[in-house]
């Protein structure tokens, strides 16, 4: 008996390659990580994934490397660079995006995520990552 048998997380019937970026977009978007951590985490998945990607996946992905690739921490250094705020919205509709491909790619029965909401349904508690700094 595997640990999501009897319920497993909203994006368990994704594709494998794209679910890493889901979930850490999904971090972000309820404002579990902070726009620096994501940032962290997001670029080195990104640029060290060497997968092939159907052509509406990668335009999602790569129009969020771009938002992450133009954020600037610093608002002194910021001149028309992407700050927390504008990341995050980016990432919500990035993850809205994948959402609807998955869904359509995927003839499983399943529910679309959310990604105007609080909640997911049938998930877990996510835990909290601790800020080095």
């Amino acid at each position: 008996m595997t640990a999501f048998e009897s319920d497993p997380p909203w994006w368990w019937t994704w594709d494998s390659s794209v679910a890493p970026y889901a979930v850490l977009l999904r971090l972000l978007v309820d404002g579990r990580i902070t726009a620096d951590e994501f940032e962290a985490l997001f670029l080195p998945l990104y640029k060290g994934d060497s997968t092939k990607w159907p052509e509406e996946i990668y335009e999602i992905l790569d129009q969020l490397f771009y938002a992450v690739d133009d954020y600037n921490r610093d608002p002194a250094l910021r001149d028309n660079d992407v700050d927390a705020k504008e990341l995050t919205s980016r990432a919500t509709l990035a993850l809205g995006e994948l959402g609807k491909v998955m869904s359509v790619s995927d003839t499983s029965d399943h529910e679309t995520i959310p990604v105007e909401s609080d909640t997911i349904p049938n998930a877990t508690p996510c835990p909290t990552f601790p800020v080095q700094g």
